[in-house]
């Protein structure tokens, strides 16, 4: 098993395979016990979102070889064509899984998943816990009904990364937070009206180029 992630390390591919098409949710446990592949793998991405939410551990979670440490009750978002690994096989997680094009991802991330890329992890308070875990114990419970409600769940999911983006904390990158954070209120105030990267130039009083440089910077995407 590996010890350290280095950019050197073959990266693999992994992609993730649904029980059918009508099924684009997954929600699993995390834990070598029931999944022992998924902490024997080396370095690898894959084509769908993920969050981790950790129970208990203390481990490490590399993501594109940053070494990042995994502590309970925090949230990890892996957004598509990511790189990570796991090094200990005590730790145990939820793992809710979901097909790029499950949610208008388009908007969505840019409105709850920007922030992730910046912050890395968010830590669950306390109090907010049992609401965080009741909506992935919905989730669960309408995915394995025999009538499932797929607009149903993408609610409990909506509600679910809201309640992430509610703890997000900014980084120490202050000059870096002042210059995104207009970007993101803007696009939570009009992702469900306007798409074009032009709108949001001219409300920020710069070029679409410019915008989606920044952007990039921070996402290694555009806004499109």
């Amino acid at each position: 098993m590996f010890n350290a992630m280095a950019a050197t390390d073959i990266i693999m591919l992994h992609n993730l395979e649904f029980p059918d098409d009508t099924r684009p949710v997954i929600l699993c446990d995390y834990n070598y016990q029931q999944h022992p592949i998924l902490f024997e793998m080396p370095p690898h991405s894959h084509d769908f979102y993920e969050i981790l939410f950790f129970e208990n551990g203390n481990g490490t979670h590399y993501i594109d070889f940053e070494a990042l440490p995994v502590h309970p009750n925090r949230v990890y978002m892996l957004l598509p064509g990511q790189i990570h690994y796991l090094n200990d096989i005590s730790l145990r997680a939820r793992a809710l899984l979901f097909d790029k094009n499950f949610l208008d991802i388009a908007a969505m991330q840019l409105q709850l998943f920007i922030p992730f890329q910046e912050a890395k992890f968010v830590d669950i308070p306390t109090e907010t816990q049992p609401v965080f875990k009741k909506l992935m114990e919905l989730i669960q419970m309408e995915q394995q009904s025999e009538t499932i409600n797929f607009n149903l769940i993408k609610h409990y999911l909506q509600a679910l990364l809201l309640a992430l983006d509610k703890h997000y904390k900014p980084t120490a990158n202050k000059k870096l937070n002042d210059r995104l954070y207009p970007v993101f209120e803007l696009i939570k105030t009009h992702f469900t009206t306007e798409r074009e990267p032009g709108f949001y130039a001219a409300q920020l009083q710069c070029s679409p180029k410019y915008l989606g440089s920044l952007l990039k910077s921070v996402t290694g995407k555009t806004l499109k």
